[in-house]
């Protein structure tokens, strides 16, 4: 399935990535908290809301900056609204470029399929954000 990304989308993953920049998550809380019920699965839900953004034909993207024990790092997932459907390994990297991923989708910490329910599944990628953009990031 093709996606398509042109002047629009590259704004609306623009603002995604700056939105993304000014609320930077620290996972380990954020999944201890989780864990613990400080935060319910219906607020985490609604925090990714907010980091997500459709782009034609049938995707939506959720981008954050997350710390995690090894650094910081970008995390980007991807589904489209088609059933029994996954977006293709190009479709993915094309996304990713956009929100400053570098190298290569195999060179990445991590790559996964994530159920969304609805007979949907997610792809996940991880990328640690080099020490030099790190510190020019912040």
């Amino acid at each position: 399935m093709a996606v398509f990304i042109g002047p629009d989308e590259k704004t609306l993953l623009e603002g995604l990535y700056q939105l993304a920049l000014s609320n930077v998550i620290d996972a380990d809380n954020f999944i201890k908290n989780k864990k613990n019920n400080n935060i319910g699965k219906e607020a985490f839900l609604e925090i990714m809301k907010l980091m997500t953004v459709k782009i034609p034909l049938h995707y939506e993207v959720t981008f954050t900056f997350e710390t995690q024990k090894i650094g910081l790092c970008r995390h980007m997932s991807m589904s489209t609204s088609k059933i029994n459907s996954v977006p293709s390994p190009e479709a993915v990297w094309m996304v990713c470029e956009c929100l400053g991923f570098t190298g290569e989708l195999e060179d990445c910490l991590g790559i996964w399929l994530e159920d969304i329910g609805d007979n949907r599944k997610a792809v996940n990628v991880l990328q640690l954000v080099g020490s030099e953009e790190s510190k020019a990031l912040h």
